[in-house]
């Protein structure tokens, strides 16, 4: 089902993309899409889209307090990133393994702690395996204060709670 739901999910995009071709109200198209979608889905659907090109929104359960789950990756990944543009940090440099840091899902886990990863590496692994231990590194080297100030500026703080290492959430 979950296959279904991201099939679902690129077909409404697509919809998405030809409704405004067409000039029609691309909100409408989606809504209807996202509707559909909820409907034959299991569970809940919560949606929030922002066009870059106009600023225009949609919105679809959205007001809803959400578990990010490991979408809460893209923040850390922004984090990582803002500090590497502000020179505080390089993609080679190295993070040590932490006891501390290790929890499931990913390769990352298994490595002996003192092992040490390349800031492109983990990010790799965190966006790319979607590797847990990678994401807690990562957050540990930006620190929670800093990555949560640079993932609310550059996101908003409309609604978002503080993100905090994964370990504390599970």
């Amino acid at each position: 089902r979950l296959a279904m739901r991201w099939q679902s999910s690129v077909l409404c995009l697509l919809l998405l993309s030809a409704s405004a071709a067409h000039g029609a109200p691309w909100s409408d198209a989606l809504r209807q899409q996202v509707e559909r979608i909820d409907r034959d889905s299991p569970g809940a659907l919560g949606v929030y889209v922002k066009r870059l090109d106009g600023g225009e929104t949609f919105s679809y359960g959205a007001e809803r307090f959400w578990y990010l789950g490991s979408t809460v990756k893209v923040p850390i990944a922004i984090a990582v990133l803002a500090q590497i543009d502000a020179g505080k940090l390089r993609l080679a440099d190295s993070v040590t393994l932490a006891d501390t840091d290790k929890i499931e899902a990913g390769q990352v886990v298994w490595s002996k702690s003192g092992t040490p990863f390349t800031i492109d590496e983990l990010l790799k692994r965190m966006l790319g395996d979607s590797d847990n231990t990678a994401a807690n590194m990562l957050i540990r080297l930006v620190g929670e204060d800093r990555m949560n100030e640079i993932a609310k500026s550059a996101m908003g703080s409309n609604g978002l709670e503080r993100i905090t290492t994964l370990a504390q959430v599970r």
